[in-house]
Parts: structure tokens; C-alpha cells; sequence
């Protein structure tokens, strides 16, 4: 139990479903965050986005974990 528990920590894109999109508040959750810490990184570049309507944005896991990583290289 004890270890799938650190692997959902050290992999949190074990649980999204191909095809499926995530939230803002789903990605918050991933990088321990709030939502409107999110929102200030995609307004600063920093996390891409894709735009599904006017108010309404959605994040690629895919692309998220490559922004992840860049940012975490970044950091160092």
C-alpha cells in the first residue's frame, strides 16, 4: 500500500488516462500549488496551455511534464 502511495508522489501522471486533459486545479495539485500560482506560471510562459474556449484552458500531461522538467533544470 506504502508503495503505491510514493509512486503516485514521484509520478503523479500515473493516474491520467490517455486522451484526457487536466484542469487547472488538477495541475495545482501535481505541483503542490494553488490554482492562481497556475495561472500566474501560463501567464509568465512558464506551463503551456491549450485553449479550448475564451475562459477556458486545459493542460496536456504530456507537454506539462516536459515544462516540469524544464523548470526544475531551471532552478539549479
Amino acid at each position: 500500500m506504502e508503495s503505491q502511495a510514493a509512486s503516485k508522489i514521484e509520478n503523479p501522471f500515473n493516474e491520467v488516462p490517455a486522451g484526457r486533459y487536466l484542469t487547472k486545479k488538477d495541475v495545482a495539485e501535481i505541483l503542490n500549488c494553488s490554482p492562481k500560482t497556475v495561472q500566474r506560471m501560463v501567464r509568465d510562459g512558464e506551463l503551456r496551455v491549450t485553449i479550448i474556449r475564451r475562459r477556458t484552458i486545459r493542460f496536456d500531461p504530456r507537454s506539462l511534464r516536459e515544462d516540469m522538467e524544464r523548470l526544475e533544470t531551471r532552478a539549479y
